[in-house]
């Protein structure tokens, strides 16, 4: 098993094969991720027993990329693109890797590939109606502390259609709805915020009928709706739990032990989009250990490790997508990392 790593740079040029960071020569990065795509999406990788890893710049990529289905991938062979580690995002909208553009009834940043993981980047997609941030549509596809923002009628940060998706740590803001999975999709939404979207914290598109969306240790913050009304209809209840709301009752909150009046002063700064959680916050230490519940999602080549910011394991989990720094053992995985 080999990892191929691939680099998108956006202060290269075009014409280069992606093989280092650089800006200059022959083996310059890629300019684009849709330039990457391209050449590389036609490649042998599983079948020859390697996994590519698209490690991109930080920067603003002013792009609508497709992954398609054509990526040769697997469960061991996995596609990971994901912001270079002095490129991600630390829970904060604006800083790292951002893809941004206009992108009306579709997805700014599309991932049809199957066995994929995407990690520590922002989509910011604006348009008149329907516009996702990022959309997983491929088998056993996975965000990790992603931003998305849909704007526009109907528009969602994050969007899934397929029936094993999961966001893990992931911050839906400023747009519609934060997170929406499909009519056919029991999405998974784990330690994840809603935060300032006008329409639906997190809900399921079209018929009521299973599968549903199941969510653990989220929260909805400034929304109309936390979550989608008529829960037992969009939720798969029995496997929802700790999740909160700025409402004053939790009747609208899927599973169990959910809790009610989360007020801004529960994170840093909403005025300003740092939804890390302050000091004594209510969700802080609330929520419930989703080690195994996580490590459920792992690509066999692709472990996810959940480990605080001192390289520990963590004993008391917070709910919300990014929790304050805490000292060793406490509060969500701040520091983490996928390990091959």
């Amino acid at each position: 098993m080999a990892e191929v790593l691939i680099y998108v740079n956006g202060g290269s040029t075009a014409g280069g094969d992606g093989t280092t960071n650089g800006t200059a020569g022959a083996t310059r990065a890629y300019a684009s991720m849709i330039e990457c795509e391209a050449a590389e999406d036609a490649k042998s990788f599983a079948a020859s027993s390697n996994w590519p890893h698209i490690m991109v710049e930080a920067g603003t990529y002013s792009e609508k990329p497709t992954f398609d289905s054509a990526w040769d991938t697997s469960t061991t062979y996995p596609l990971v693109i994901e912001a270079n580690s002095s490129s991600r995002n630390l829970g904060v909208p604006g800083d790292g890797v951002i893809f941004t553009g206009f992108a009306n009834f579709a997805a700014l940043f599309r991932v049809q590939s199957h066995f994929t993981i995407v990690d520590g980047i922002e989509f910011v997609s604006s348009g008149t109606s329907t516009a996702h941030g990022l959309s997983l549509e491929g088998t056993d596809s996975i965000a990790i502390r992603c931003i998305g923002e849909g704007k526009g009628a109907n528009g969602n940060g994050f969007f899934s259609t397929s029936t094993t998706s999961s966001y893990i740590f992931c911050l839906g803001v400023d747009g519609v709805n934060g997170f929406k999975t499909g009519a056919t999709d029991d999405g998974r939404a784990y330690n994840c915020t809603s935060g300032n979207n006008t329409g639906v914290g997190f809900t399921r598109a079209g018929t009521t009928t299973p599968p549903r969306m199941r969510s653990k240790n989220c929260v909805s913050y400034g929304a109309t709706d936390s979550y989608q009304l008529a829960l037992a209809d969009y939720f798969d209840t029995a496997n929802c739990e700790y999740n909160a709301t700025d409402d004053t009752v939790t009747t609208n909150v899927p599973g169990t032990n959910a809790i009610a009046n989360i007020v801004a002063g529960d994170f840093t700064d909403t005025s300003t989009n740092d939804w890390t959680l302050a000091s004594g916050s209510a969700l802080g230490s609330a929520g419930v250990d989703l080690t195994t519940e996580i490590a459920t999602r792992d690509l066999t080549g692709y472990t996810i490790v959940l480990n605080d910011i001192t390289d520990t394991a963590v004993t008391n989990w917070s709910i919300g997508a990014f929790d304050a720094v805490v000292a060793s053992g406490g509060g969500n995985p701040y520091y983490y990392y996928a390990q091959q």
